[in-house]
Protein backbone atom coordinates (compact mmCIF):
# COMPACT_ATOMS: atom_id res chain seq x y z
CA UNK A 1 0.00 0.00 0.00
CA UNK A 2 2.78 2.43 0.48
CA UNK A 3 3.92 1.76 -3.24
CA UNK A 4 0.00 3.17 -4.25
CA UNK A 5 0.28 6.38 -2.16
CA UNK A 6 3.43 6.51 -4.12
CA UNK A 7 5.99 6.15 -1.02
CA UNK A 8 8.77 4.00 -3.08
CA UNK A 9 11.42 4.49 -0.78
CA UNK A 10 9.44 3.48 2.70
CA UNK A 11 8.63 0.86 0.69
CA UNK A 12 12.15 -0.26 -0.81
CA UNK A 13 13.09 -0.52 3.04
CA UNK A 14 9.78 -2.46 4.16
CA UNK A 15 9.99 -4.96 1.22
CA UNK A 16 14.59 -5.50 1.79
CA UNK A 17 13.40 -6.33 5.46
CA UNK A 18 10.92 -8.69 3.96
CA UNK A 19 13.54 -10.29 1.51
CA UNK A 20 16.06 -10.83 4.98
CA UNK A 21 13.25 -12.62 6.86
CA UNK A 22 11.52 -14.68 4.35
CA UNK A 23 15.42 -15.84 3.64
CA UNK A 24 16.31 -16.90 7.25
CA UNK A 25 13.12 -18.58 7.34
CA UNK A 26 14.02 -20.53 4.52
CA UNK A 27 10.30 -19.88 3.21
CA UNK A 28 10.31 -20.69 -0.83
CA UNK A 29 7.03 -18.81 -1.03
CA UNK A 30 7.56 -15.80 0.53
CA UNK A 31 11.24 -15.45 -1.09
CA UNK A 32 9.46 -15.33 -4.33
CA UNK A 33 6.52 -12.85 -3.77
CA UNK A 34 9.10 -10.49 -1.72
CA UNK A 35 11.59 -10.91 -5.01
CA UNK A 36 8.47 -10.14 -7.16
CA UNK A 37 7.82 -6.99 -5.59
CA UNK A 38 11.55 -5.65 -5.56
CA UNK A 39 11.82 -6.50 -8.91
CA UNK A 40 8.94 -3.49 -9.45
CA UNK A 41 10.43 -1.46 -7.42
CA UNK A 42 13.67 -1.83 -8.96
CA UNK A 43 12.63 -0.98 -12.18
CA UNK A 44 10.06 1.52 -10.76
CA UNK A 45 14.08 3.02 -9.73
CA UNK A 46 15.53 2.22 -13.38
CA UNK A 47 17.84 0.08 -12.26
CA UNK A 48 17.57 -2.63 -15.04
CA UNK A 49 19.87 -5.50 -14.76
CA UNK A 50 18.70 -5.71 -11.09
CA UNK A 51 14.78 -6.02 -12.02
CA UNK A 52 16.20 -8.64 -14.48
CA UNK A 53 17.55 -10.72 -12.14
CA UNK A 54 14.81 -10.50 -9.26
CA UNK A 55 12.41 -11.29 -11.79
CA UNK A 56 14.45 -14.33 -13.27
CA UNK A 57 14.27 -15.04 -9.58
CA UNK A 58 10.57 -15.29 -8.86
CA UNK A 59 9.75 -17.06 -11.64
CA UNK A 60 11.74 -19.54 -11.24
CA UNK A 61 10.90 -20.52 -7.86
CA UNK A 62 6.89 -19.76 -8.96
CA UNK A 63 7.88 -22.42 -11.34
CA UNK A 64 9.07 -24.73 -9.06
CA UNK A 65 6.20 -24.25 -6.25
CA UNK A 66 4.14 -24.63 -9.23
CA UNK A 67 2.26 -21.59 -7.22
CA UNK A 68 0.11 -20.17 -10.30
CA UNK A 69 -0.96 -16.85 -7.91
CA UNK A 70 2.69 -16.16 -7.37
CA UNK A 71 4.15 -16.81 -11.26
CA UNK A 72 0.81 -14.31 -12.56
CA UNK A 73 2.10 -11.31 -10.60
CA UNK A 74 5.83 -12.10 -11.13
CA UNK A 75 4.87 -12.64 -15.10
CA UNK A 76 3.04 -9.74 -15.08
CA UNK A 77 5.73 -7.23 -13.19
CA UNK A 78 8.25 -8.68 -15.72
CA UNK A 79 5.55 -7.44 -18.95
CA UNK A 80 5.56 -3.89 -17.34
CA UNK A 81 9.09 -3.76 -17.31
CA UNK A 82 9.12 -4.94 -20.84
CA UNK A 83 6.88 -2.75 -22.16
CA UNK A 84 8.96 0.41 -21.24
CA UNK A 85 12.13 -1.28 -22.03
CA UNK A 86 10.19 -1.95 -25.40
CA UNK A 87 10.95 -5.47 -25.65
CA UNK A 88 7.21 -6.26 -26.66
CA UNK A 89 7.53 -9.69 -27.48
CA UNK A 90 8.43 -10.40 -24.24
CA UNK A 91 5.40 -8.24 -23.13
CA UNK A 92 2.99 -10.44 -25.10
CA UNK A 93 4.58 -14.06 -23.82
CA UNK A 94 4.66 -12.54 -20.15
CA UNK A 95 0.99 -11.78 -20.67
CA UNK A 96 -0.39 -14.08 -22.55
CA UNK A 97 0.88 -16.75 -20.16
CA UNK A 98 -0.52 -14.71 -16.98
CA UNK A 99 -4.04 -15.11 -19.25
CA UNK A 100 -3.41 -18.78 -19.65
CA UNK A 101 -3.01 -19.34 -15.75
CA UNK A 102 -5.85 -17.06 -14.65
CA UNK A 103 -8.35 -19.45 -17.20
CA UNK A 104 -11.08 -16.57 -17.61
CA UNK A 105 -10.77 -15.65 -13.96
CA UNK A 106 -11.13 -11.48 -13.93
CA UNK A 107 -11.77 -11.37 -10.07
CA UNK A 108 -8.75 -13.15 -9.55
CA UNK A 109 -6.52 -10.21 -7.66
CA UNK A 110 -2.70 -9.37 -7.02
CA UNK A 111 -1.70 -10.01 -3.43
CA UNK A 112 -0.87 -6.88 -3.06
CA UNK A 113 -4.25 -5.43 -4.15
CA UNK A 114 -2.88 -2.91 -6.45
CA UNK A 115 -5.13 -4.29 -9.96
CA UNK A 116 -6.35 -7.38 -11.00
CA UNK A 117 -4.14 -9.30 -13.42
CA UNK A 118 -7.11 -9.82 -15.80
CA UNK A 119 -7.23 -5.99 -16.74
CA UNK A 120 -3.41 -5.79 -15.95
CA UNK A 121 -1.99 -8.00 -18.76
CA UNK A 122 -4.66 -6.36 -21.16
CA UNK A 123 -3.57 -2.88 -20.75
CA UNK A 124 -0.28 -3.81 -20.75
CA UNK A 125 -1.22 -5.65 -24.34
CA UNK A 126 -2.79 -2.68 -25.42
CA UNK A 127 0.17 -0.22 -25.19
CA UNK A 128 2.55 -2.92 -26.48
CA UNK A 129 0.78 -3.72 -29.95
CA UNK A 130 0.25 0.31 -30.12
CA UNK A 131 3.62 0.71 -30.44
CA UNK A 132 4.10 -1.64 -32.97
CA UNK A 133 1.47 0.14 -34.82
CA UNK A 134 -1.06 -2.59 -34.10
CA UNK A 135 -3.57 -0.07 -33.35
CA UNK A 136 -7.10 -2.21 -33.79
CA UNK A 137 -5.64 -5.13 -31.84
CA UNK A 138 -4.62 -2.55 -29.21
CA UNK A 139 -8.30 -0.81 -29.31
CA UNK A 140 -9.77 -4.10 -29.08
CA UNK A 141 -8.20 -5.14 -26.01
CA UNK A 142 -7.72 -1.59 -24.30
CA UNK A 143 -11.29 -1.14 -24.28
CA UNK A 144 -11.93 -5.06 -23.14
CA UNK A 145 -9.35 -4.68 -20.05
CA UNK A 146 -12.05 -0.91 -19.24
CA UNK A 147 -14.88 -3.35 -19.52
CA UNK A 148 -13.56 -5.61 -17.18
CA UNK A 149 -12.00 -2.92 -14.43
CA UNK A 150 -15.79 -1.54 -14.88
CA UNK A 151 -17.13 -4.71 -13.91
CA UNK A 152 -15.16 -5.50 -10.99
CA UNK A 153 -16.08 -1.90 -9.39
CA UNK A 154 -12.16 -1.51 -9.01
CA UNK A 155 -11.48 2.35 -9.75
CA UNK A 156 -7.60 1.96 -9.59
CA UNK A 157 -7.70 -0.42 -12.30
CA UNK A 158 -9.86 1.46 -14.39
CA UNK A 159 -8.05 4.62 -14.03
CA UNK A 160 -4.91 2.19 -14.71
CA UNK A 161 -5.93 0.91 -18.05
CA UNK A 162 -7.93 4.39 -19.08
CA UNK A 163 -4.07 5.36 -19.31
CA UNK A 164 -2.89 2.81 -21.64
CA UNK A 165 -6.07 3.28 -23.45
CA UNK A 166 -5.70 7.17 -23.76
CA UNK A 167 -1.91 6.39 -24.96
CA UNK A 168 -3.09 4.15 -27.65
CA UNK A 169 -4.92 7.03 -28.89
CA UNK A 170 -2.15 9.48 -28.58
CA UNK A 171 0.44 7.28 -30.11
CA UNK A 172 -2.38 6.68 -33.18
CA UNK A 173 -2.86 10.84 -33.38
CA UNK A 174 -6.74 10.74 -32.17
CA UNK A 175 -5.83 13.25 -29.58
CA UNK A 176 -9.07 13.99 -28.49
CA UNK A 177 -10.31 10.70 -27.69
CA UNK A 178 -7.10 10.12 -25.97
CA UNK A 179 -7.70 13.74 -23.80
CA UNK A 180 -11.31 12.82 -22.79
CA UNK A 181 -10.03 9.26 -21.51
CA UNK A 182 -7.23 10.90 -19.43
CA UNK A 183 -9.86 13.82 -17.82
CA UNK A 184 -12.18 10.38 -17.06
CA UNK A 185 -9.23 8.73 -15.42
CA UNK A 186 -8.15 11.52 -13.68
CA UNK A 187 -12.06 11.92 -11.89
CA UNK A 188 -11.67 8.51 -10.65
CA UNK A 189 -9.14 9.93 -7.94
CA UNK A 190 -11.70 11.04 -6.04
CA UNK A 191 -13.01 7.16 -5.37
CA UNK A 192 -9.16 5.39 -5.44
CA UNK A 193 -5.66 6.58 -4.30
CA UNK A 194 -4.06 6.47 -8.11
CA UNK A 195 -0.76 7.21 -6.06
CA UNK A 196 1.89 5.88 -8.73
CA UNK A 197 -0.56 6.45 -11.80
CA UNK A 198 -1.32 10.05 -10.81
CA UNK A 199 1.89 11.59 -12.34
CA UNK A 200 1.67 9.76 -15.50
CA UNK A 201 -2.33 10.78 -16.33
CA UNK A 202 -1.32 14.38 -15.68
CA UNK A 203 1.44 14.18 -17.89
CA UNK A 204 -1.11 12.51 -20.45
CA UNK A 205 -3.15 14.90 -19.91
CA UNK A 206 -0.68 17.57 -20.70
CA UNK A 207 0.44 16.15 -23.53
CA UNK A 208 -3.54 15.96 -24.94
CA UNK A 209 -3.68 19.37 -23.94
CA UNK A 210 -0.46 20.50 -26.28
CA UNK A 211 -2.02 18.46 -28.90
CA UNK A 212 -5.56 20.28 -28.67
CA UNK A 213 -3.80 23.82 -29.03
CA UNK A 214 -3.45 24.60 -25.18
CA UNK A 215 -0.22 24.54 -24.90
CA UNK A 216 0.40 26.71 -22.31
CA UNK A 217 -2.17 24.61 -19.69
CA UNK A 218 -0.03 21.28 -21.10
CA UNK A 219 3.11 22.32 -20.36
CA UNK A 220 2.55 23.36 -17.04
CA UNK A 221 0.58 20.23 -16.79
CA UNK A 222 3.51 18.32 -17.92
CA UNK A 223 6.23 20.17 -15.07
CA UNK A 224 3.69 19.59 -12.30
CA UNK A 225 3.76 15.58 -13.49
CA UNK A 226 7.52 15.50 -13.38
CA UNK A 227 7.74 17.30 -10.05
CA UNK A 228 5.26 14.91 -8.45
CA UNK A 229 7.00 12.26 -9.51
CA UNK A 230 10.45 13.31 -8.96
CA UNK A 231 9.18 13.68 -5.82
CA UNK A 232 7.88 10.18 -5.17
CA UNK A 233 11.44 8.67 -6.37
CA UNK A 234 10.38 7.03 -9.46
CA UNK A 235 12.38 7.40 -12.42
CA UNK A 236 10.79 5.44 -15.01
CA UNK A 237 8.81 6.94 -17.17
CA UNK A 238 10.16 10.25 -16.43
CA UNK A 239 11.38 10.12 -19.61
CA UNK A 240 8.50 10.22 -21.79
CA UNK A 241 7.27 13.15 -19.80
CA UNK A 242 10.18 15.10 -20.66
CA UNK A 243 9.79 14.31 -24.34
CA UNK A 244 6.35 15.32 -24.18
CA UNK A 245 7.83 18.69 -22.50
CA UNK A 246 9.88 19.56 -24.75
CA UNK A 247 7.47 19.13 -27.78
CA UNK A 248 5.41 22.04 -26.11
CA UNK A 249 8.04 24.08 -25.28
CA UNK A 250 9.31 23.96 -28.99
CA UNK A 251 5.52 25.00 -30.09
CA UNK A 252 5.75 27.75 -27.45
CA UNK A 253 9.43 28.85 -29.70
CA UNK A 254 11.53 27.82 -26.68
CA UNK A 255 13.67 26.53 -28.74
CA UNK A 256 16.59 26.17 -26.32
CA UNK A 257 14.77 25.05 -22.99
CA UNK A 258 12.81 21.93 -25.38
CA UNK A 259 16.07 21.49 -26.53
CA UNK A 260 17.19 21.02 -22.52
CA UNK A 261 14.46 18.69 -21.79
CA UNK A 262 14.85 16.41 -24.62
CA UNK A 263 18.44 16.29 -23.88
CA UNK A 264 17.02 14.99 -20.45
CA UNK A 265 14.15 13.06 -21.16
CA UNK A 266 17.48 11.20 -23.78
CA UNK A 267 19.40 10.92 -20.49
CA UNK A 268 17.06 9.09 -18.34
CA UNK A 269 16.15 6.62 -20.97
CA UNK A 270 19.27 5.29 -21.51
CA UNK A 271 19.66 5.29 -17.83
CA UNK A 272 16.59 3.41 -17.12
CA UNK A 273 16.66 1.39 -20.97
CA UNK A 274 13.58 2.87 -22.36
CA UNK A 275 14.45 1.91 -25.90
CA UNK A 276 11.37 2.94 -27.32
CA UNK A 277 11.40 6.25 -25.69
CA UNK A 278 14.97 6.47 -26.66
CA UNK A 279 14.11 6.23 -30.57
CA UNK A 280 11.10 8.55 -30.37
CA UNK A 281 13.59 11.32 -28.34
CA UNK A 282 16.16 10.86 -31.41
CA UNK A 283 13.28 11.81 -33.74
CA UNK A 284 12.26 14.80 -31.60
CA UNK A 285 16.13 16.28 -31.00
CA UNK A 286 15.89 15.74 -35.25
CA UNK A 287 12.84 17.86 -34.93
CA UNK A 288 14.31 20.67 -32.86
CA UNK A 289 17.80 20.70 -34.58
CA UNK A 290 15.82 21.17 -37.98
CA UNK A 291 13.83 24.16 -36.63
CA UNK A 292 16.98 26.15 -35.64
CA UNK A 293 17.29 29.48 -37.72
CA UNK A 294 19.84 28.27 -40.00
CA UNK A 295 18.91 24.69 -39.60
CA UNK A 296 21.06 21.89 -37.58
CA UNK A 297 21.51 20.09 -40.92
CA UNK A 298 23.93 17.38 -40.07
CA UNK A 299 22.97 16.81 -36.53
CA UNK A 300 19.04 16.29 -37.67
CA UNK A 301 19.79 13.91 -40.07
CA UNK A 302 21.69 11.91 -37.18
CA UNK A 303 18.95 12.01 -34.90
CA UNK A 304 16.45 10.53 -37.41
CA UNK A 305 18.84 8.24 -38.35
CA UNK A 306 19.86 7.14 -34.74
CA UNK A 307 15.77 7.04 -34.16
CA UNK A 308 15.50 5.05 -37.13
CA UNK A 309 17.70 2.72 -36.33
CA UNK A 310 16.50 1.68 -32.74
CA UNK A 311 12.68 1.89 -33.60
CA UNK A 312 13.58 -0.62 -36.70
CA UNK A 313 15.33 -2.90 -34.21
CA UNK A 314 12.14 -2.90 -31.80
CA UNK A 315 9.30 -3.05 -34.34
CA UNK A 316 8.87 0.60 -33.51
CA UNK A 317 6.60 1.50 -36.70
CA UNK A 318 4.80 4.84 -35.49
CA UNK A 319 8.13 6.00 -34.79
CA UNK A 320 9.92 4.48 -38.08
CA UNK A 321 7.34 6.65 -39.84
CA UNK A 322 7.93 9.83 -38.31
CA UNK A 323 11.48 9.41 -38.94
CA UNK A 324 10.95 8.85 -42.45
CA UNK A 325 8.50 12.09 -42.38
CA UNK A 326 11.13 14.11 -40.54
CA UNK A 327 13.84 13.16 -42.80
CA UNK A 328 11.65 13.95 -45.57
CA UNK A 329 11.23 17.32 -44.47
CA UNK A 330 14.44 18.02 -43.83
CA UNK A 331 15.78 16.90 -47.28
CA UNK A 332 13.30 18.44 -49.08
CA UNK A 333 14.31 22.03 -47.15
CA UNK A 334 18.07 21.34 -48.36
CA UNK A 335 16.48 20.59 -52.09
CA UNK A 336 16.94 16.99 -52.55
CA UNK A 337 13.65 16.60 -54.08
CA UNK A 338 14.37 12.67 -54.44
CA UNK A 339 15.00 11.93 -50.62
CA UNK A 340 12.81 14.12 -49.66
CA UNK A 341 9.81 12.12 -51.65
CA UNK A 342 11.61 8.69 -50.79
CA UNK A 343 11.44 9.35 -47.23
CA UNK A 344 8.07 11.27 -47.19
CA UNK A 345 6.35 7.99 -49.57
CA UNK A 346 7.59 5.56 -46.96
CA UNK A 347 6.27 7.96 -44.08
CA UNK A 348 2.65 7.97 -45.90
CA UNK A 349 2.34 4.45 -46.64
CA UNK A 350 3.41 3.21 -43.11
CA UNK A 351 0.76 5.81 -42.14
CA UNK A 352 -2.01 4.60 -44.03
CA UNK A 353 -1.25 0.83 -43.40
CA UNK A 354 -1.23 1.58 -39.52
CA UNK A 355 -4.68 4.10 -40.25
CA UNK A 356 -3.06 6.77 -38.54
CA UNK A 357 -5.23 9.59 -40.30
CA UNK A 358 -4.05 12.24 -38.30
CA UNK A 359 -0.36 11.99 -39.34
CA UNK A 360 -1.35 10.37 -42.76
CA UNK A 361 -3.25 13.78 -43.45
CA UNK A 362 0.19 15.99 -42.92
CA UNK A 363 2.44 13.40 -44.53
CA UNK A 364 0.34 14.08 -47.92
CA UNK A 365 0.63 17.35 -47.29
CA UNK A 366 4.46 17.95 -46.95
CA UNK A 367 4.85 15.09 -50.15
CA UNK A 368 2.69 17.31 -52.58
CA UNK A 369 4.10 20.75 -51.62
Amino acid sequence: MLLAAGEGFRSFERLFEAEELATRLGDQARIAIVATRIAAHLWLAGQTEQTREYGRRALELAETLGDPGIAIASHYTMATAAMYWGEFPRVEAHAQRMLELLDGDHARARGDGLMFPSVGARGLLASARAQQGRFAAALQIGEEAVRIAESLRHPYGVAHVIAHLAFVHYQRGSHAEGLALCERGLALGEEATLGVMLPFLHGLLGHGRIQAGDVGTGVAALRDAIATQSAMGFRIGLSQLAGWLSEGLLLKGRLDEAITEAQRGMTLAMDCNERRVQATLEQVLGDLAAHRDPPSLDPAEAHYRRGLAIATELGAQPVIAHCHRGLGVLHRRIGDGDQARRHLTAATAMYREMAMTFWLEKAETELVN
